[in-house]
C-alpha cells in the first residue's frame, strides 16, 4: 500500500500531537500565573498525581488534605477550585512519587553530584529537577518497584556555636548540642519528601523547572538506583553516632588510650596497610573503597575521623555504620579485642603524661587477633543448670529480669503510672491492682521531665503512700545534669548509666525512649545497641521498663522491632468520653503478656482522685464495668444500639450484651423498640 504523502507547509496531526505535548510541558518549566498553576495542576492530576491546593506564600494547603493521600481530587474537581499554586502528594497514591530535597541553597548537591557520577554516570539526567523559591533543590522522581516510606533526613552539617540553647541558621531556629568537644549544631541540608509527604511543584510562583523534564513526563528510577542516590547522600552527613567500645587501660587523670588515639591518631595509613584506597574527596569528606573494589566509594572519612561505611562487604565494618579511629584500629589491628589494641597503644605511647598526650605515628604492632569470647553449653549441661528463680518485681505483669514497655499518647499520663509503678517497687507496696511482692531497687532516668513538676509529682506519691521506701530509688533527671542527660543508644551513654547502679538496683525505668536515645525511630537498627543494653541488664537480673510514646494512629511510634524481645507491653488510652477536667484517667490494656491469660491481662481504668486537702488516690474500675455504664447511660438517653456502638466504637455483640444485662437489671425499657435497633 503506498504511503500517504505530506502536503508541504501543513503538519500531519502526530506533528501537531508532539508539538502541542511540548507546549504543555514547555508551561511547567517556569513560575506562571493564577489560570497557567490551576491548568498544571488540572493536567498533573489527570496524569496521576494527587494534587493539593495550596497558599504560595505560606507553603500550607488551603483546605484539609489527608485524605488526598488515598483519595486524589478528580480534573473536575480541581477546575472548580480558585488557588493560585499546587502541591503534588508523594507516595503510592501518586504513583509512588518522592523527593529529595536539598536545603539551604542546595550546599551539598554539587558534591553530591559528584559522587553520583562517580558511581552511576547519567543518573542524575533521568531526574526531574526543579528551584524552589528559597533557593533550593527538588530532585524529583518515582520508584515503581519500591513502597516509598515516610519522610527521611539523609545528610546534615555540623556547625560549632558557642553554647547550649536555641540558635540561628540561615532563617532557621535550631537547638545546640553538647558534644565531647563543645556544643554544634546540626542543620538538615538533604531529606525526602516521601509517604504523609507533599512538596509546592512548578509553575506554583517561585518554582522552575531546570532540567527539562515535567511533571507529564516524570522519570521512574529502580530501586537499586535509588539506594544509589541515598548512599551518596548519607556519605556527606555529619551527624553519625560512633561505635565506641570501651577504651580500657583507664589512667588516672581519666585520659585512656582509646581517648588520646581518637584525637591524634591517624587512620589513613592504617586504611592502607589494610588494602583500601582513597578515591575522591569532597570538602571535610574523603571518600574510600573497600578493598577489591575498583570502582565507586564504600565508605566515608569525615574530618579526616569518623569512618562511615555503607558497603555490605567490608568487614569488619558494619554496613550504615560509624567508627571512631580506636573502634577502626581495634577491629582491623586486633579483630575486636579492643583490651589488647588499648594496650598496645599505649606501649607506642598513647598515654597521658603531665596533662599532655604523647603520641607517636600510628602504630602497627605485630599482635595476634582474638576473636570474641563467647559460652557454648550443650543441651545437657544447660538442663542441668541451676538458674535462680525469677520472682516478680509487681505481679503479675512485672517480672524480673524482664523486659517491658509502656506507651501512650502525649499527655495521657505515662510518667505518672510509671512513678508509681516505682515507688510501689521500692516499697514492696500496691500501685492500682498489682503488688510488689518485695522491695526492689530502682533506677528512674527521666529525659524531660522539669525539676519542679517532677519534685511536686514525687511529692504527692510518697505524702499520700501508707508504706515507707525500704528499698533505694535513685532519680537521673535533665535539670541536674550540667553535660546533658545519657543517651542510651551509645556505648558512652550506657557505661555512663552502668557507673552508677548498684547491686540494690533491681529495676530501671527509662522514661522515655525518645528523649533517651538520638536513633531514628522508624529504622530497626537504630533499636539494636537499646536491646542489647536491656539484654545484659537482664542477664545481670535487673528488669528495664521503656516508656514511649504512641502515634497519631494509635499504635507504639517507630520500628515494631522493639515489642520483639520484650515480656509486656502495655498501652495507655483515654476513655472515649474523657474530657480534659477529668484529669488523669487512662485505660490500661495488654498488648503482649508472656505467660498471662485471663482476668490477669484484662483491661482496667484508672482515674487519679484529689480532694481538696491535696489527698490523692488511684481509683480502678474494669474497662468492661466503664463501657457497660456508658452504654446503660446512652440508651437511657433514646440512642439505638447500632449508634451506642458507634459512639463508643464497640462491637455490636458487646452492645446488645451490656443491653440485655440493664434490662434484667431494670435500668433500661424498650421505647417502642428503638433501642433493639
Amino acid at each position: 500500500m503506498e504511503a500517504t504523502k505530506e502536503a508541504p507547509g501543513r503538519e500531519t496531526q502526530g506533528q501537531n500531537a508532539r508539538r502541542t505535548e511540548t507546549q504543555r510541558q514547555e508551561k511547567f518549566n517556569v513560575s506562571g500565573g493564577k489560570s497557567q498553576v490551576k491548568v498544571a495542576a488540572v493536567c498533573c492530576s489527570d496524569k496521576g498525581f494527587s494534587v493539593l491546593p495550596v497558599d504560595p506564600k505560606s507553603k500550607r494547603p488551603l483546605e484539609t488534605w489527608k485524605h488526598l493521600q488515598a483519595t486524589p481530587l478528580t480534573p473536575r474537581e480541581l477546575s472548580e477550585k480558585n488557588f493560585s499554586g499546587f502541591a503534588l502528594i508523594c507516595g503510592k497514591v501518586s504513583g509512588n512519587l518522592e523527593i529529595l530535597d536539598f536545603d539551604f541553597k542546595a550546599a551539598l548537591f554539587e558534591p553530591w553530584k559528584n559522587i553520583i557520577e562517580d558511581e552511576a554516570p547519567g543518573l542524575i539526567k533521568k531526574l526531574l529537577i526543579q528551584r524552589t523559591q528559597s533557593g533550593g533543590l527538588h530532585l524529583v522522581y518515582r520508584c515503581p518497584g519500591l513502597e516509598i516510606p515516610s519522610n527521611q533526613e539523609l545528610a546534615f552539617d555540623r556547625i560549632r556555636v558557642e553554647g547550649p540553647g536555641e540558635h540561628q541558621h540561615k532563617g532557621k531556629t535550631l537547638r545546640a548540642q553538647k558534644e565531647t568537644d563543645g556544643y554544634f549544631i546540626y542543620p538538615c541540608q538533604i531529606e525526602t519528601r516521601g509517604t504523609g509527604g507533599y512538596f509546592l511543584a512548578a509553575p506554583t510562583p517561585g518554582y522552575q523547572v531546570t532540567n527539562g523534564h515535567s511533571f507529564l513526563a516524570l522519570p521512574s528510577i529502580t530501586p537499586e538506583e535509588r539506594q544509589i542516590l541515598f548512599r551518596a547522600a548519607r556519605a556527606l552527613n555529619k551527624k553519625v553516632i560512633t561505635r565506641e567500645p570501651r577504651n580500657y587501660s583507664s589512667e588516672p587523670d581519666g585520659q585512656r588510650p582509646g581517648d588520646i588515639f581518637n584525637q591524634k591518631g591517624d587512620i589513613k595509613p592504617l586504611l592502607e596497610k589494610h588494602g583500601w584506597t582513597q578515591t575522591r574527596s569532597n570538602g571535610d569528606f574523603e571518600h574510600w573503597a573497600r578493598p577489591g573494589k575498583a570502582r565507586g566509594w564504600s565508605a566515608s572519612l569525615i574530618d579526616g575521623k569518623i569512618l562511615y561505611n555503607f558497603s555490605t562487604n567490608a568487614a569488619p565494618f558494619e554496613p550504615e555504620k560509624a567508627y571512631s579511629p580506636f573502634s577502626v584500629y581495634g577491629l582491623l589491628e586486633h579483630g575486636g579485642n579492643f583490651e589488647q589494641a588499648a594496650r598496645d597503644l599505649k606501649a607506642q605511647g598513647y598515654y597521658s603524661q603531665d596533662n599532655t598526650s604523647q603520641t607517636t605515628s600510628t602504630p602497627t604492632p605485630e599482635k595476634p587477633s582474638h576473636a570474641q569470647k563467647i559460652r557454648p553449653i550443650t543441651i545437657y549441661d544447660f538442663l542441668k543448670r541451676e538458674f535462680p528463680p525469677r520472682q516478680n518485681i509487681l505481679d503479675p505483669w512485672l517480672p524480673g529480669q524482664g523486659l517491658v514497655m509502656v506507651y501512650a499518647y502525649r499527655g495521657v499520663g505515662k510518667t505518672y503510672f510509671a512513678l508509681g509503678v516505682g515507688y510501689a517497687a521500692i516499697c514492696g507496696g500496691q500501685f492500682l491492682t498489682w503488688t510488689a511482692p518485695q522491695p526492689s531497687g530502682v533506677l528512674y532516668i527521666d529525659g524531660e521531665m522539669p525539676g519542679p513538676v517532677m519534685q511536686e509529682r514525687l511529692s504527692m506519691i510518697v505524702a499520700n503512700s501508707e508504706l515507707e521506701p525500704r528499698a533505694p530509688f535513685m532519680l537521673l533527671t535533665p535539670d541536674l545534669q550540667p553535660e546533658g542527660m545519657p543517651r542510651l543508644d551509645t556505648t558512652e551513654g550506657q557505661a555512663t548509666v552502668e557507673s552508677i547502679l548498684t547491686p540494690e538496683i533491681k529495676f530501671i525505668i527509662v522514661d522515655n525512649i525518645s528523649t533517651l536515645t538520638s536513633a531514628r525511630e522508624n529504622e530497626a537498627d537504630g533499636w539494636t545497641p537499646i536491646q542489647a543494653w536491656a539484654l545484659r541488664q537482664r542477664a545481670k537480673g535487673r528488669a528495664v521498663m521503656f516508656i514511649h510514646h504512641s502515634g497519631k494512629t494509635g499504635t507504639q511510634r517507630g520500628t515494631s522491632r522493639r515489642e520483639d524481645v520484650l515480656d509486656t507491653v502495655l498501652s495507655l488510652k483515654r476513655p472515649i468520653d474523657y474530657e480534659p477536667s477529668m484529669g488523669a484517667v487512662f485505660e490500661i490494656h495488654f498488648e503482649k503478656a508472656r505467660g498471662l491469660y485471663g482476668d490477669d491481662v484484662s483491661p482496667i481504668e484508672a482515674r487519679l482522685s484529689t480532694d481538696d486537702n491535696n489527698n490523692m488516690a488511684w481509683l480502678t474500675r474494669p474497662v468492661e464495668a466503664c463501657n457497660y455504664d456508658r452504654v446503660v447511660e446512652l440508651l437511657k438517653a433514646g440512642l439505638t444500639q447500632k449508634e451506642v456502638a458507634q459512639e463508643l466504637n464497640l462491637n455490636k455483640s458487646t452492645v446488645s450484651r451490656h443491653a440485655k444485662r440493664a434490662r434484667q437489671e431494670g435500668l433500661i425499657t424498650n421505647l417502642g423498640g428503638r433501642n433493639n435497633g
